[in-house]
């Protein structure tokens, strides 16, 4: 069982030896990894093109405004229903931006500490949110589109805080993260991945799996939803001590690999693993507590 656990963890953050060029570029000559310019584009919406910052066979990393815009106004939005302080509000920076900025932060904090913030990690109102930000279409009725418009209003009203005084620095974190994983991506994905499917008698359902790299990812650091048939998503954080070097390929592991189809995910982390997970079809929805 040691064993199944320590080649499942590998599995989310262990990479392939061979990693594919995208958009045309030449992968790098010394490491052969493929190295995507910032201003390679993958998808755009209003927060920002989502930028493929390492794309290999198995994962697609991103460090995008609007997925880690989102991670800090949740987070946030959390410490302010536990009423823990917030960093950000008392930091120097925020106290000279001007007051409307200001304003608009907490504005954004308090619609998502009576909404969103209220809500399971993989509850429907979340969902909407982070499959519109992960470039995910989910098929949205008129409650979804009403909950989602907002949660994205005021999500752009906190955007002009949070980049003047924080995106720069977690951008900068997040790239440094995915290039220091790259290394061992490279060394051991393809092996893990087939171990895997050989130890569970399945294939991945999805291939890259995208991965979208954040300051907090939530209580655990780390979870995967899988939207259905259309992609499996996964959120980690770049900062959590539990993340950082080897520990990075010891988390999140099965969830973001295939399994059978109508199985949610954690049917599979039960095998001797530890990640979070859900399978999300759209038509779960939930209350806030």
């Amino acid at each position: 069982m040691r064993v199944l656990r320590v080649l499942s963890v590998l599995a989310m953050l262990a990479a392939p030896s061979a990693v594919q060029a995208a958009g045309g570029q030449q992968p790098n000559a010394d490491t052969g990894r493929q190295e995507i310019p910032e201003s390679s584009p993958v998808a755009a919406d209003g927060f920002g093109t989502r930028q493929a910052v390492l794309e290999t066979p198995w994962f697609t990393f991103y460090s995008h405004f609007g997925f880690n815009l989102y991670d800090a106004v949740l987070t946030s939005a959390t410490d302010r229903r536990a009423k823990r302080a917030d960093p950000f509000h008392e930091s120097d920076c925020f106290v000279s931006l001007v007051q409307e900025q200001r304003s608009a932060w907490d504005a954004a904090l308090g619609y998502y500490a009576e909404t969103v913030a209220t809500t399971s990690d993989f509850s429907r109102e979340r969902a909407i949110v982070r499959a519109h930000l992960a470039g995910v279409e989910l098929a949205l009725d008129d409650d979804d589109r009403r909950d989602l418009g907002l949660a994205l209003l005021f999500l752009r009203a906190a955007a002009p805080a949070w980049r003047a005084c924080r995106w720069a620095e977690q951008d900068a974190v997040n790239r440094r993260w995915i290039a220091e994983l790259g290394p061992r991506l490279e060394r051991h994905a393809d092996a893990v991945g087939r171990r895997l499917e050989e130890l569970f008698g399945v294939t991945w359902r999805h291939r890259p799996i995208a991965v979208d790299v954040v300051a907090t990812a939530g209580w655990a650091g780390a979870d995967t939803t899988d939207f259905g048939d259309s992609v499996t998503h996964v959120q980690i954080s770049s900062r959590n001590p539990g993340y950082q070097g080897s520990a990075a390929l010891e988390r999140e592991p099965v969830a973001a690999r295939g399994h059978p189809r109508g199985a949610p995910a954690y049917g599979l982390t039960m095998t001797g693993a530890s990640p979070r997970g859900a399978t999300y079809d759209g038509s779960t929805r939930s209350r806030g507590a």
